[in-house]
């Protein structure tokens, strides 16, 4: 299986994976589907930066581990738009279907303690807000069901994730989509969404930890966060793992003002700051959950070599060798202590 730009994907090759629709999750293109040009130009319109490819050169394919399925997924932006729209209208806020969404959420994850998360996905591009939400709902519910959150708490935490940016909707849009860096003025205003966020979700539900979420996602072990400052022994612990998966999921992701970071970088980086800013079991628990090379990543060695990533979990990440002695041979990586990654190169 292989991941490649949709410009590389050429007529003739094998779709690995079906295709849906995020706006109402109608299927494109079934698994299996031998690619034309015309398929291939609609693809391309619909916004898809890659397609897994069948390898006809591979013995068998992978099966691809998602934490939930790519179903689930675009129902959880369809609810989460719905809320976002309500806030905007002024309405009272459908909790009971972002609360149903978060249970089917849940209860994928706890299906498979193989899952690693991974960032090059299939869907099409949405707009940054949902799908920032939803992947760190996802990551959120990974990093708690791997530190051994029960199930009710897991279920609390999946709702506060999934609606910890809701204060957003309340802020001027001129700021919110500005194609730039944010000044000083601009940024003061952005921070407003924490306290935002609280008041609309603070009566909500009969469980004050959704709204705290909302409140505290911003605030850092050393008290340099925001809104109020707080620091570690003030921070409720599931605001600690929404703070790690909201900076993992904006560091590793496309914006006009940055360059997305593999992922492997972004661990490193917040590795780095842990006990300052982030909480050290909640960093261990994502560098755990996480597909530090995510399928269809090109990977060069520091011997030179470079092989392709075909398939990642929490147990096992198989490469497959591209050049060298051994060209074609796979191995898992978690086990070559000697395969030491110097950089990724990007997609196939």
């Amino acid at each position: 299986m292989r991941l490649i730009p949709i410009d590389k994907v050429q007529p003739g090759m094998v779709l690995g994976k079906t295709l849906y629709r995020e706006e109402d999750g109608k299927i494109l293109l079934v698994k299996g589907t031998v690619l034309k040009y015309k398929y291939i130009e609609r693809m391309k319109s619909f916004g898809f930066p890659y397609l897994y490819i069948r390898d006809p050169f591979s013995l068998e394919d992978e099966e691809i581990i998602q934490p939930i399925r790519d179903e689930t997924k675009i129902k959880a932006v369809q609810v989460l738009k719905s809320a976002i729209q309500q806030v905007e209208r002024n309405e009272e806020v459908n909790i009971k279907r972002i609360r149903e969404v978060v249970v089917e959420v849940v209860d994928q994850i706890l299906e498979d303690q193989r899952i690693a998360y991974s960032l090059l996905e299939m869907n099409s591009h949405d707009a940054y807000t949902y799908n920032h939400s939803v992947n760190v709902t996802i990551l959120a519910l990974l990093i708690g069901s791997y530190i051994g959150l029960s199930r009710d708490d897991l279920e609390l935490l999946g709702v506060g994730a999934m609606m910890h940016d809701i204060g957003k909707t309340l802020i001027d849009p001129h700021i919110l989509n500005k194609p730039a860096r944010l000044d000083y003025q601009e940024f003061e205003i952005m921070k407003q969404h924490s306290r935002k966020g609280f008041e609309i979700l603070k009566d909500k539900l009969p469980s004050f930890i959704p709204a705290h979420i909302a409140l505290q996602h911003h605030e850092r072990e050393d008290g340099s966060g925001y809104p109020r400052g707080i620091t570690g022994s003030g921070i409720h612990r599931f605001s600690k793992i929404v703070a790690v998966a909201d900076v993992f999921d904006a560091m590793t992701s496309n914006r006009i003002y940055q360059v997305a970071r593999p992922p492997f970088e972004a661990i490193q980086e917040i590795a780095a700051e842990c006990d300052q800013k982030f909480d050290r079991r909640v960093v261990r628990a994502l560098s755990k959950v996480i597909a530090p090379f995510p399928i269809g990543s090109v990977l060069l060695f520091q011997n030179g070599l470079q092989g392709v990533v075909t398939f990642v979990s929490r147990i096992k990440c198989l490469v497959e060798l591209m050049d060298g002695p051994s060209k074609g041979q796979r191995v898992d990586l978690y086990q070559m202590e000697d395969l030491q990654v110097a950089k990724v190169l990007g997609p196939v």
